[in-house]
């Protein structure tokens, strides 16, 4: 799920079956990693139905241990938590043209995938003004040649399930 607004809750509703015809006597929740996670679940609780608040993107193991006079019996979920993808583009120094300009772009997925990249250039005509010797404008790093002098502005974003991220230089 995604994390809007700094947290990711959902609720937990397990179908717990123990083996065994002794009642449960105490449900317990834990989290690897146990950072950044939170249960509405009250210690010794009776009920194994909780609300689960994550604060941080990633994969979460979630396990719910059940307990009665026999023992205990534990099963694991994993829930991954996604916010919107980060990118930021390194300044480019003032050159002459012809020059080729092969951005490295630093992006963060935010725990998900990136969907799509998108690269705008402007001012400009592709073909006239700049044109991509390598890739696309819809590649993670194409290789952009400047043909005429002149200050553009390139912009590059990017998406994932939660959101989208642009960052531009001039």
């Amino acid at each position: 799920g995604c994390i809007v607004n700094g947290v990711y809750t959902t609720s937990i509703v397990p179908n717990v079956t123990t083996g065994s015809t002794a009642p449960v006597t105490n449900y317990a929740w834990t989290s690897i990693p146990s950072q950044n996670v939170t249960f509405s679940i009250a210690p010794n609780s009776l009920s194994p139905n909780t609300n689960v608040s994550i604060t941080a993107g990633g994969t979460y193991a979630l396990t719910l241990t059940a307990t009665n006079v026999c023992g205990n019996t534990s099963a694991t979920q994993n829930i991954s938590a996604i916010v919107p993808p980060t990118v930021s583009l390194a300044s480019v120094p003032p050159s002459c043209v012809p020059y080729t300009y092969a951005p490295l772009p630093l992006v963060n997925n935010g725990g998900g995938t990136i969907s799509s990249y998108t690269w705008t250039i402007a001012p400009g005509v592709q073909g006239v003004n700049w044109s991509i010797t390598s890739g696309s404008l819809t590649s993670a790093n194409p290789v952009i040649n400047f043909l005429l002098p002149g200050s553009y502005t390139v912009t590059h974003t990017v998406v994932n399930s939660c959101g989208q991220a642009s960052n531009s230089i001039t």
